[in-house]
């Protein structure tokens, strides 16, 4: 694209599709505009091309192309929209004014120095108003100007205007009818001075979108008129002007409706000076006298003091031709005075009903209209007066419940829309979750109003569409307000669950009957809809319970067995108490959590003698089924687990073992484990080696492998632990419980006195070789120095899962060592290791 100057694209002799730059004009709200030459008109024409920023807005071909549909004869054509080298392009017409070159109504005030006549000014602003009319209706959604000034007005040759660029700033920014009604008052008050008769309608423009101020365009002439109508009776020239204007649409002779006042012929004067020759010289003065006084009278505006003398004339001389004409011209006046009220209001019904020609569905009814306003024209020009008021009334009706109609297609239209964004909304609210019956109300309303509106039956789409939106808007506030309440319940819910029975039997009965008004207020006020308070209800509820809840913790399992700080500054020698696995009794190692006796074991072929063998190939439907039958065979009640009884360990030796998949076992889903026994940490306890031997059925993969995991511990501290939640285990029969990353929700609940909470984490990784080989593996650990994250209890974790097999643990050990032992250990170790705050 050529470069232009004075900072336009293009410059002149440019070309750009199939138009030649003759100058560069401007800006308008879309883009650069410039005077052309198209190559396939051969005529020239105004040519916007659109700002990159705007162009590639979605839906701005389809705007632009409405806008190319419009057709007032005071509205600068706009042509269809072209693209070329990715931009685009927007011919309009060139509206060519004296002179050859674009006149604005801006140049044409100058020139005249202010005001524009009276003359001027009435048509001109009415063209304008009508086309503003025209322009707000069109397609039923209309279209606004948004910058309507006397520079976006052009002249035409003739004195016509032609309003430049129309929606181009409604495209680019928002726009509106008021502010198209307030532009029109600011160029009414430049045209005419918005003084006089002016000013009222400058006044009424400028409070457009008020209660006090025009709402459409129509109302603005509809203003006019009736200030016409005010300024008083319009003269007999100017009637027959219109009477010419209307028998020529409808077709009947100019001479017919003149007839009576065409040439007079010697004889048809002299008739007249014979019929007004006087008798007597008294009765002629006399007949001169009242028929000057009827004249005078009738040029007054006072038809009725006008007959009065005319009956008198024509008592003296009632073949008189000049009172007899007077007579006529009265009869003539009152009867389109008659006619005059009802024929405006059939025009401008007639003149809006034209405008719904873009609705196919109104066709046969514009077309009968057609007739009908034809029909009533012929009488009137016909001077049939009677008749024409009968057919002008009988129009208006027919013209009115058309536009009646049309309105209601509008509204319906518009509910459209109103009825989409409720649907959209509701639907984001989750309404067919939380309010189904409105919901599905809402559709059923909505698919109906959009059957009637394919149907044409435009009352039925509105009460449809109506009660579709009120449905879904229904559905939307209400399934709002219940997911609200359903979240406030969610947090009440959780900090309940959270709660076991000893600590909520720790919790006075004063706060626990508070918690229970509460709850019963929540529910109350939702049933009646009163979400908001019944969210705030369940909010307060929560809040009450957790601080109950606080303090019972700080009480509550006070009895909890305490695992004894370590001795000294710094802990010696094994740690890991029967690491080796050599003590045991009854099938169970001492010091280590319980075996089930089927995917854990104390097994014989350690290295040497005793070690932890774990079966990751059990089905995970076996492994609930044999617990369940051991749990009613030690006799350890309903919810009781492993960890709290004794097992024996040769139970699962005649188990029978179902067949599965490999994905259904325990090693596919929570693995296999065995806890030693917790080691408190000394305060001097700086840095640690651990060390285990292992076996496995198969060479590790680098995503699978047994581990030993090193978790440490801090105990519940009321000050600081009250309130934090997790998933509680018990280890070792009749030990404390300890914190974990996972667990079943009957495991969840808050912490309390006695517990322990994870605080450090880390894992000794053994990577098998090979299958059934025994490796040496060992790692050092330090010590968080952060005190938050410093562990006062140690808990190792054999573990095992994939592959698939049985695994062997032997000789775990862990030792309390130097910075030299852990700086060599670690140089040939590499490890897993991560904090975890409690929650």
């Amino acid at each position: 694209m050529a470069g232009g100057s004075q900072g336009f694209s293009l410059s002149q002799g440019a070309f750009i599709g199939s138009y030649r730059v003759i100058e560069p004009i401007g800006r308008n709200a879309l883009g650069e505009k410039y005077l052309v030459r198209s190559s396939k008109t051969r005529r020239n024409c105004m040519l916007t091309i659109v700002d990159s920023a705007l162009s590639g807005r979605e839906g701005l071909l389809g705007d632009l192309e409405a806008l190319a549909g419009m057709e007032n004869p005071a509205i600068a054509r706009i042509d269809m929209p072209e693209q070329d080298r990715g931009l685009t392009l927007v011919p309009a017409e060139f509206v060519e004014g004296i002179g050859g070159g674009q006149v604005t109504l801006a140049d044409e005030l100058d020139k005249k120095g202010g005001a524009l006549s009276e003359d001027t000014a009435d048509p001109l602003l009415r063209s304008l108003i009508s086309a503003l009319g025209y322009a707000h209706a069109y397609q039923g959604a209309g279209i606004c100007h948004g910058s309507l000034t006397p520079q976006a007005i052009a002249m035409t040759k003739q004195g016509h205007p032609r309003i430049l660029d129309f929606g181009f700033s409604a495209l680019a920014g928002e726009a509106t009818v008021a502010g198209d009604l307030q532009a029109l008052g600011r160029v009414m008050a430049a045209v005419t001075g918005g003084k006089g008769r002016w000013q009222a309608r400058v006044v009424g423009c400028a409070g457009a979108g008020t209660p006090a101020g025009y709402a459409e365009a129509r109302d603005v002439l509809a203003a006019m008129d009736q200030a016409e109508q005010k300024r008083g009776r319009m003269g007999m020239g100017a009637l027959l002007a219109i009477l010419v204007v209307v028998a020529a649409a409808v077709g009947i002779g100019f001479a017919v409706v003149v007839k009576s006042r065409g040439p007079k012929g010697k004889e048809q004067v002299a008739g007249e000076q014979a019929e007004t020759s006087p008798k007597k010289a008294v009765d002629s003065a006399k007949i001169n006298q009242n028929l000057a006084a009827a004249e005078q009278a009738w040029a007054k505006a006072k038809p009725d003091l006008a007959r009065s003398f005319l009956k008198k004339v024509l008592a003296d001389d009632p073949a008189n031709s000049r009172a007899l004409k007077l007579v006529g011209d009265l009869d003539t006046e009152a009867g389109m005075a008659k006619v005059g009220v009802v024929k405006d209001k059939a025009d401008r019904a007639w003149g809006r009903a034209r405008q719904l020609d873009a609705v196919p569905s109104f066709a046969p009814q514009l077309a009968q209209l057609g007739t009908q306003y034809k029909s009533a024209g012929s009488a009137f020009s016909g001077m049939d007066f009677d008749t024409a008021e009968k057919r002008y009334r009988s129009f208006v009706k027919a013209a009115e419940a058309l536009l009646a109609l049309d309105d209601t297609r509008k509204a319906a239209l518009k509910l459209k829309n109103e009825v989409e964004d409720a649907y959209d909304r509701a639907q984001d609210e989750e309404a067919a979750k939380y309010a189904k019956a409105d919901w599905e109300l809402g559709l059923k309303q909505r698919e109906a109003g959009k059957v009637a509106m394919q149907a044409a039956d435009f009352p039925a789409a509105r009460q449809a569409r109506q009660e579709a939106l009120v449905a879904l808007k229904n559905a939307a506030r209400r399934a709002e307000g219940l997911a609200q309440v359903e979240l406030a319940k969610k947090g009440y819910d959780l900090e309940n669950d959270y709660a076991d029975e000893d600590l909520l039997a720790a919790v006075p009965k004063a706060q626990r009957d508070r918690v229970t008004r509460l709850v019963a207020r929540a529910g109350d006020l939702c049933r009646k809809e009163q979400f908001e308070e019944s969210a705030e209800s369940w909010q307060k509820a929560a809040l009450e319970l957790d601080l109950a809840l606080k303090e019972a913790a700080k009480k509550a399992g006070d009895q909890a067995p305490t695992i004894a700080a370590a001795k000294g500054e710094r802990s010696h020698g094994e740690l890991a108490m029967n690491g080796d696995l050599e003590k045991g009794r009854g099938g169970q190692p001492e010091g280590w959590s319980t075996l089930d006796g089927l995917t854990a074991k104390w097994s014989t072929k350690g290295k040497p003698g005793r070690c932890l063998a774990f079966d990751t190939g059990v089905l995970q439907v076996d492994k609930a089924r044999y617990l369940k039958e051991i749990g009613q065979a030690e006799k350890l009640g309903k919810n009781a687990t492993l960890t709290e009884g004794v097992v024996d360990a040769n139970a699962g030796e005649n188990f029978k073992r179902s067949k599965g998949g490999q994905y259904a076992t325990v090693g596919a889903h929570e693995g296999v484990w065995a806890f030693a026994t917790p080691i408190p940490v000394a305060p001097g306890d700086e840095y640690f080696v651990v060390e285990v031997d292992c076996l496995g059925p198969a060479k590790s993969t680098p995503l699978f492998y047994p581990q030993v995991f090193v978790r440490g511990f801090q105990k519940f501290d009321p000050k600081r632990d009250a309130g934090r939640s997790s998933w509680f285990h018990v280890p070792h029969h009749g030990g404390p419980a300890f914190s974990e990353q996972f667990g079943s929700d009957d495991q969840r609940r808050r912490a309390r006195l006695g517990d322990y909470l994870m605080v450090y984490r880390h894992s000794l990784v053994c990577r098998n070789k090979g299958p059934n080989i025994w490796e040496h593996y060992q790692m050092a650990f330090e010590m968080p120095k952060e005190k938050r994250f410093r562990p006062d209890v140690l808990l190792l974790k054999a573990y095992a899962m994939w592959p698939l097999g049985v695994y062997r643990f032997d000789n775990l050990r862990l030792r309390s060592v130097d910075k030299a032992e852990f700086d060599e250990v670690k140089k040939n170790r590499h490890s897993i290791k991560g904090f975890m705050p409690t929650e």
